[in-house]
């Protein structure tokens, strides 16, 4: 692995080589990435992993790092992204800067891609490109919407699949793992929740997955605030677990704080004069209902909350019985509500500064399960 190992503690990630370890936020001495990789791949002729993770596009979004990239793109050239439903200067400087970010990170990639060319193993190898989450900008990042679930998820392997194939399945990063022991003639564990994309590389209307899923639990202590939510092709649902509370992430962007981390959105004295559809969409983000359901096919944006609207009830309540049988397939301990409970309890009590010992979630969330459990 070339790049930051986000997982905790590391310790139970073991990797052989592992030259940059931090998380390089401020994007310095990229190229050192393709030289590590190029390394790594022409020390042995073996079959290898190889995992490069780039800073690019995280937050902070540059403009420019050590002449990267060469021309950068402007607030006046771009379009905020519709999904903020907002514009204002300081959010166009952020998502300009996302652009610039990218152009980085495109340079970068062709740098690895070059390495591997010249390597001459190009045209054996599988290559999988992805993000882990959307921009870092209001509905984006730590949420459950779709600015936040639909990432880039690219795959070349010469040979085997199409140049310039385009495929609208529901697809996700539980399928990396299936996919390469498929492709390595290795059978999957049972417990893999994630099914091989080969099929669909071969045949892009190869009919993949009805439903996809996506859970939020806690990214940080001050962000807890648990949601589930099921998508099919046109239409989805959203669960609060607790809808009686705000959204604390929500609040951080609406607030007038000055962090500059919560700056790529509208601030609540701002959206006094927004279209009500604006106003409403950001108060159902700040204070949800249990349930939202959203036509992505005519709201791809997820404004408009349809889940009272009588003439989507079946669709609301295929999805929720899917999200339930998902939640019970998967063993979500917060299906039940006495586990949920004490979650919330000891984020609501515990110190911000407390490390992960002082933790006792280990013990009622994934031990046997009380005889007072029950499920939603």
């Amino acid at each position: 692995m070339i790049g930051k190992l986000h997982v905790n503690p590391e310790s139970d990630f073991p990797i052989d080589y592992h030259p940059i370890k931090d998380s390089n936020f401020e994007k310095r001495s990229l190229k050192r990435y393709s030289e590590y990789a190029r390394d790594f791949i022409n020390a042995s002729d073996a079959p290898f992993f190889l995992m490069v993770n780039f800073p690019d596009a995280h937050w902070p979004f540059q403009a420019q790092v050590e002449q990267r990239p060469l021309k950068t793109v402007s607030p006046d050239d771009i379009s905020v992204f519709p999904y903020i439903g907002w514009d204002n200067k300081t959010i166009r400087t952020y998502v300009a800067n996302i652009y610039n970010c990218i152009l980085r990170l495109d340079q970068c990639i062709g740098e690895l891609v070059q390495m591997l060319t010249e390597s001459g193993k190009e045209d054996n190898t599988l290559v999988i490109y992805l993000s882990d989450h959307g921009d870092q900008m209001a509905r984006g990042k730590y949420d459950v919407y779709e600015a936040s679930n639909r990432i880039p998820f690219i795959v070349k392997w010469p040979g085997e699949t199409q140049r310039g194939m385009v495929s609208e399945s529901l697809v996700s990063t539980v399928d990396i793992v299936p996919t390469i022991l498929d492709a390595l003639d290795l059978e999957k564990s049972d417990a893999m929740t994630g099914s091989s994309l080969l099929p669909l590389l071969k045949n892009p209307n190869h009919r993949f997955r009805k439903y996809l899923f996506t859970e939020k639990n806690c990214d940080y202590k001050e962000s807890y605030f648990p949601r589930r939510a099921v998508r099919d092709h046109r239409f989805k649902l959203i669960y609060t677990l607790l809808s009686d509370r705000t959204n604390p992430l929500a609040t951080s962007y609406l607030s007038d704080l000055s962090n500059p981390v919560f700056m790529g959105g509208p601030k609540r004295k701002e959206l006094i004069g927004s279209p009500d559809i604006i106003k409403k969409m950001y108060d159902d983000w700040e204070r949800p209902a249990q349930i939202q359901l959203y036509d992505l096919q005519n709201d791809p944006w997820e404004y408009n909350n349809v889940s009272e609207d009588p003439r989507f009830l079946k669709e609301k309540e295929r999805l929720f019985r899917a999200l339930k049988q998902w939640q019970k397939d998967t063993d979500d301990p917060l299906r039940f509500p006495d586990k949920l409970k004490l979650l919330t309890i000891e984020h609501d009590t515990i110190s911000t500064s407390s490390n992960k010992k002082n933790w006792n979630y280990p013990s009622y969330l994934y031990g046997q399960k009380g005889e007072n459990s029950r499920g939603y």
